[in-house]
């Protein structure tokens, strides 16, 4: 008899707890109850009305995410783009402006703004060195970047006009 009440009070003990364990995702502790209840109560008081329940609040987490993570992306592709300190080419009336002075690491812009439709090539040359290299052709409206890694004087002129400048790299 011993042994049946033993086989009796496990097999309850097992259904109880199978049974407990069964629920659907949606079941609510009994935590969240007591704080959705106490909720339900400041809200009541602070606004004077009777309320039943708790609004829906909304989660926007993931879109604030992605806005953030768009305007990231924005400025970087804004500083990706190499946008640099621009120098309009004048043709015969030379380079506006003819003299600057930049940092190491900035990046020039040569805009070929000739008005007599030129296509020109420039001829750069660092001061006191035989450093010297040439932006190619750059077709009306087109132009020509680089970036200056190194410190010093740097003479430019448009081989079709003779007209010089300088760009200072401190």
């Amino acid at each position: 008899m011993n042994k049946k009440i033993v086989v009796l009070i496990t097999l309850l003990t097992m259904f109880m707890l199978i049974s407990c364990t069964q629920g659907t995702v949606e079941d609510v502790s009994d935590e969240e109850v007591v704080v959705e209840e106490e909720i339900v109560e400041q809200v009541s008081e602070s606004s004077g009305d009777d309320v039943d329940e708790v609004p829906e609040i909304e989660d926007v987490s993931d879109e604030e995410e992605l806005s953030a993570e768009d305007d990231i992306q924005e400025v970087v592709e804004e500083v990706s783009l190499g946008k640099g300190i621009e120098v309009s080419i004048l043709g015969k009336d030379g380079f506006d402006p003819a003299e600057m002075t930049i940092a190491i690491g900035d990046t020039v812009v040569l805009i070929n703004n000739d008005p007599a439709q030129k296509k020109l090539a420039l001829t750069f040359q660092k001061e006191r060195t035989r450093q010297m290299f040439v932006s190619g052709l750059i077709l009306p409206g087109e132009s020509f970047e680089h970036t200056f890694e190194e410190a010093g004087q740097y003479y430019y002129w448009a081989v079709a006009y003779g007209k010089e400048a300088i760009i200072i790299v401190e």
